[in-house]
């Protein structure tokens, strides 16, 4: 029997302040209401934004500790053991700590010829202030704890047979703030001041910790088998499933109560200062906390983590075939699949206080003004929109799930890999991979990736989650990568030239590269316009072209798509089922050789080429139906041709 006991101390921070942190502002003349962080943000119209105020101040750290116990138990090699981790994040990001006060020009302006007239800079060193804000916030300090143990058995049933049976059990408690810095938005309790469903709720008042319930089920089995078909070993079967859940900590909950915004802006006193600066605004809101109670943002925006949420977890298996060829080559083919079961909308949030379809028959009724039976409560003016009263929560405004837990993924691929382990000075590995990935979740955790889609973010109605089930919008239905590298047969120890000048000029280089080749993403398109919806119409033909290559100028049929009727959803998918952006084919190859500077000393040559061969891969089309660009490209996915040159001494 052995033991492995492991303990481990990870600590990343994040750190980010303005380069005027620590400037004496009073001295400069700033009034003492400011906060003595850093120079204010200053907007001066016609000129430029002197000072800065985004600061980030924060950090994750994780200690952990973990024993496994290795027992042999004749053909069995038996394994426990278990994991604890002590998960902290400590997180401060604000922008206008220390104020952004903008001056334009009209403060400086001629009041008989008010257009065009002043100047910015004039007004900035009036110090006259017309617009800005000034926020104060409070620094988050999540705590979260992650227990699992797990027992495995590899079972070496015949000598071409093994088994691998385990089973894993693992619970990972939500985020917790220290000081009770959270709250959440309640959608079943009736708020006692509106006398409908909806409530802003606090840590340590309404609820303890988190508004979500740890979730005790997480039980991953896990099964896999290799046989040996052949005596030689060259042909060998695997296969394997397992049940994997993904992290909890990565949410971030909500803390409205805890940040507030002070607005310095009084359109009714006309082309006058809202103050100066000398003198700063007359007062500055502070975050109210827990202390406005049943109260708390009525009329404006919350956030919420449904109460139903649960860990993600992902089914995965595989089964595969490998075989050993002459030459030290081999080949390997896999098919791979995946069910991902109440996964979480990555970046994204969706709108659970959205208009019920039901009332969109009502039409431009909906934008009638009425009685706000709320106004007393504090929620909106006297009168409202119609449509504000029949929304779910009728006293706010957007009701915001974080990353909700109520999507799904399929994924179904194949993998064949072509491999040449290095030999007579060659190496090669070619990885094939054709699959389909389906999911009904948000692609905002896709945004900032090249080729992906960008902004395919949210549902178009909560109350008809099903047509978002499509081709996932980071799908690749295809990728062929591959990748060498080889010792030209040159040079000493080579097949050729291995003496003498030729052999010290021609010997010693080494070609490498990689060659990429992927199909496209699927294309997402939007726009409607019509109070309702974010996506047109089809026409009920394929945007595909037909009898003709798409091009920049036009990549796919606009004429397919047609805008939706007034207060209607538009019938679109979240992406087209056949139509794609364009793929990518690049080749990247290096060129490197060593020259031995005496016994203990050499100098390396590199020359690298990125897309060598200057191919144009082109980036998405316009898919917004609104625009005058639709269906046209007007960018690029890669870079033209990078060259590079380097020498390293290495000694």
């Amino acid at each position: 029997m052995v033991g492995d006991f492991r303990a481990g101390y990870v600590l990343t921070v994040i750190v980010r302040f303005p380069q005027t942190t620590g400037a004496d502002v009073e001295r400069l003349g700033y009034p003492r209401i400011l906060p003595r962080l850093h120079l204010p943000a200053h907007g001066i119209q016609d000129f430029t934004t002197i000072g800065g105020n985004q600061v980030v101040d924060g950090g994750l750290s994780t200690i952990s500790a973990s024993e496994t116990v290795t027992r042999l138990e004749g053909n069995h090699t038996l394994k426990f053991g278990g994991e604890v981790r002590a998960i902290r994040r400590n997180r401060f990001q604000f922008g206008g700590l220390n104020g952004t006060f903008n001056f334009n020009r009209d403060l400086t302006g001629n009041p008989l010829a008010p257009p065009n007239t002043g100047y910015g800079v004039a007004t900035f060193l009036l110090g006259a202030v017309n617009a800005g804000s000034i926020t104060v916030g409070n620094k988050r300090h999540e705590r979260g704890k992650y227990y699992s143990a797990f027992l495995q058995d590899d079972w070496r049933m015949t000598k071409r047979l093994t088994l691998n049976l385990g089973i894993r059990y693992e619970v990972e408690t939500n985020p917790i703030d220290i000081f009770d810095q959270k709250s959440n938005f309640n959608l079943n309790r009736v708020n006692p001041l509106t006398r409908v469903p909806g409530v802003l709720e606090y840590a340590g008042v309404n609820f303890k910790g988190s508004p979500v319930p740890i979730d005790y089920n997480n039980w991953g089995p896990r099964f896999g088998f290799a046989y040996t078909v052949d005596r030689a070993s060259r042909t060998v079967l695997r296969a394997a499933y397992g049940i994997y859940y993904l992290p909890n900590f990565t949410t971030f909950e909500s803390n409205q109560g805890w940040s507030a915004s002070t607005p310095f802006n009084d359109p009714s006193i006309g082309p006058r200062p809202t103050f100066y600066l000398s003198q700063g605004p007359p007062a500055i809101l502070q975050p109210p906390g827990s202390s406005l109670a049943d109260a708390g943002f009525l009329g404006q925006g919350v956030s919420t983590r449904l109460q139903t949420d649960r860990t993600s977890y992902v089914q995965q298996w595989n089964f595969g075939i490998q075989r050993a060829l002459p030459g030290n080559w081999s080949v390997e083919a896999v098919y791979t699949g995946s069910k991902g079961t109440k996964l979480g909308q990555g970046g994204d949030n969706d709108d659970l206080n959205e208009l019920h379809p039901r009332f969109l028959e009502l039409g431009l009724g909906l934008q009638q003004q009425v009685t706000n039976p709320f106004f007393e409560a504090g929620a909106f003016g006297r009168t409202v929109p119609r449509s504000q009263l029949l929304l779910p929560y009728p006293a706010y405004r957007g009701v915001n799930a974080t990353a909700p837990h109520w999507g799904s993924s399929t994924y179904h691929g194949l993998q064949i890999t072509v491999q040449r382990r290095f030999s007579r000075g060659l190496s090669l590995l070619a990885a094939y991979t054709a699959g389909k990935l389906i999911d009904d979740l948000a692609a905002g955790v896709s945004s900032g990736f090249t080729g992906l889609n960008q902004g395919v973010q949210g549902t178009q109605s909560i109350y008809n989650r099903r047509v978002e089930r499509s081709l996932s919008p980071g799908d690749v239905s295809q990728r062929l990568v591959v990748s060498y590298i080889w010792e030209l047969p040159f040079g000493s120890g080579k097949r050729w030239m291995t003496g003498g000048p030729a052999s010290w000029v021609l010997g010693g280089w080494q070609l490498s590269g990689t060659s990429t080749f992927s199909t496209g993403v699927p294309l997402a398109i939007r726009g409607a316009q019509n109070f309702a919806a974010d996506r047109p119409n089809s026409t009920g033909r394929s945007a595909r072209l037909n009898g003709a290559e798409p091009s920049a100028s036009r990549w796919f049929d606009t004429t397919a798509f047609s805008l939706p009727p007034l207060f209607t959803f538009g019938n679109v998918g979240r992406v087209l089922p056949d139509v794609r952006g364009p793929g990518v084919f690049q080749l990247d190859a290096g060129l490197h050789k060593f020259f031995p500077i005496g016994e203990h000393m050499r100098i390396q040559l590199r020359g690298e080429a990125f897309n060598a061969t200057n191919n144009v891969n082109l980036g998405m089309p316009n898919v917004s139906i609104l625009s005058t660009a639709f269906g046209r490209i007007t960018g690029t996915q890669t870079p033209a041709r990078i060259v590079q040159v380097g020498a390293k001494i290495i000694f």
